[in-house]
């Protein structure tokens, strides 16, 4: 063999193993990006209801095992987004749940859960919860800062929420019940007074 020949050969050796590393790489970043998306919500980052499901479940568990510790979920309707949606279109309407988002992300403790649950729905999952006050100042916090504008493409937008409250232990032992409870207190709230916040009463 000579000596061209030989780093041919080894010239499409190393050809061949670059371009099945890459091809590596190209297959691992799409696993990556599917186990993501099958935990998180694609318009907002946050968790999705299988993850918000999951986190629920857990949780339980883990306020079952340590007594004296509690959990409480948010169930958040944006009051005027739809008005946001028709007005400005559907690509600053995603900009804005975003930012809707990243403003409850900084309402909460680290160890606590945001989750887009559809639409113009979010859910706040608060985790060892001492007293009532707890979930109220939280609440408070949120309607706070949903009261600054967010300003996109500039427009300053702003849209109000209402808030359902369930607790765990509470009336109900089941995750689904949990966030139903939720739901309907929010329903409650919005008939009452859109802005407004309430905790489920059985």
């Amino acid at each position: 063999m000579t000596i061209g020949l030989l780093i041919a050969v080894i010239a499409m050796t190393w050809l061949g193993l670059l371009a099945m590393y890459w091809r590596s790489r190209k297959l691992q970043k799409l696993v990556d990006e599917k186990g993501y998306l099958a935990h998180h919500d694609f318009v907002t980052g946050l968790a999705n209801r299988h993850q918000l499901t999951e986190r629920i479940a857990l949780e339980i568990k883990r306020v079952n095992r340590y007594k004296g510790r509690k959990l409480a979920l948010l169930f958040i309707d944006l009051d005027l987004f739809k008005k946001i949606n028709d007005k400005h279109g559907h690509d600053v309407g995603d900009t804005f749940l975003k930012a809707f988002g990243d403003v409850l992300q900084k309402c909460v403790r680290s160890v606590d859960l945001v989750a887009r649950y559809g639409g113009d729905e979010f859910i706040v999952l608060l985790t060892d919860i001492r007293s009532r006050d707890d979930i109220v100042a939280v609440v408070e916090k949120i309607r706070d800062k949903i009261e600054d504008p967010i300003v996109i493409e500039g427009n300053s937008l702003t849209a109000g929420c209402t808030i359902g409250i369930s607790v765990y232990p509470g009336t109900t032992y089941i995750t689904n019940n949990i966030l139903r409870e939720a739901d309907i207190a929010m329903y409650e709230a919005k008939r009452s007074q859109r802005g407004s916040y309430k905790f489920y009463e059985a």
